[in-house]
């Protein structure tokens, strides 16, 4: 039996005086008022009520049990009332889970006026590349970069994420542009170490080809594949929101731009916001999550 519902059907009963006053206010049956009651003193084994014909009187034990039911109510009430109150306000740690590169030119450096925007928030930021459990990890919001792994996360997109085959000017004059990305197999590549495999997807009409690449360094940093591509390393796959000034500008230079490109051989692997899935979704979640899309959704070429 319901002990919680119990005890309101107690507290009821001793201030309204009768079982069938306090049945008539919950819609309930006499009969069910009295099976609470019994409930409740076999469980204290103790009487609650003095029964007459007409009314009841509390006992001592019932005295005692009742401003501890009622005050334990009060505090219940108090706490479903306060709760769609603080969760109207964003507040509180928010722990957000981001892709290292993306995270360090896109989204700390306006962390603050998301800040000023919400001051009772506090935001702990987690750098991952590598696929983590964000509900392990206690992560409140995530960015996800590429395809969707099949899970019960909630994801909405911002973008879709599309990747361009780069190289230095300088270089290119070297080693000369490749034709075909099949020629690829055979100019020095860097690829990024957290692909399975040391292979590039390439788009034809036929469907999503895989070519497998070799080369003197790779990595499973970003950043550090466009330093060394800027360096004159040889060939990188990049996102473009890596590298769209450094294309704009002439420091790295798209061969191959007739055919798309992914990492995962997925027409459109996205850029996702991604968050635990709960009934009601926490206010500075929600926060963040417009935050960002306003700010990003349309301003940057992805």
């Amino acid at each position: 039996m319901d002990y919680l519902a119990a005890m309101k059907v107690f507290v009821r009963s001793a201030e309204l005086g009768t079982f069938t006053r306090a049945a008539e206010e919950a819609g309930i049956k006499v009969s069910t008022v009295s099976r609470y009651i019994t409930f409740l003193e076999d469980d204290l084994g103790a009487a609650l009520f003095n029964r007459s014909t007409r009314h009841l009187h509390l006992t001592e034990m019932g005295r005692i049990f009742y401003e501890k039911a009622f005050s334990l109510l009060d505090d219940i009430e108090q706490i479903r009332s306060l709760v769609p109150t603080l969760n109207a306000i964003p507040q509180g740690l928010l722990r957000i889970q981001l892709p290292g590169a993306f995270a360090r030119k896109y989204v700390v450096g306006v962390l603050g006026e998301f800040l000023a925007q919400h001051p009772m928030i506090q935001v702990e930021t987690i750098l991952a590349d590598a696929e983590r459990d964000i509900i392990e990890g206690g992560v409140d919001v995530a960015l996800k970069i590429g395809a969707l792994a099949d899970s019960q996360l909630v994801a909405r997109k911002i973008a879709s994420n599309h990747y361009c085959c780069c190289v230095s000017p300088s270089f290119r004059d070297v080693k000369g542009r490749p034709e075909t990305p099949q020629a690829l197999a055979h100019r020095p590549c860097l690829p990024l170490s957290l692909q399975s495999g040391a292979t590039w997807a390439f788009r034809f009409a036929g469907g999503w080809e895989k070519i497998k690449v070799s080369g003197p360094l790779r990595s499973d940093d970003l950043e550090c594949l466009r330093a060394a591509v800027i360096g004159g390393a040889g060939y990188a796959v990049l996102p473009r929101w890596l590298v769209n000034d450094d294309l704009q500008s002439g420091l790295l230079e798209n061969v191959l731009a007739d055919y798309e490109l992914s990492s995962e051989g997925e027409a459109d692997e996205g850029i996702w916001i991604i968050y635990p899935p709960k009934k009601i979704v926490p206010s500075k979640v929600r926060a963040f999550i417009s935050f960002f899309e306003n700010r990003y959704r349309a301003a940057i070429e992805w």
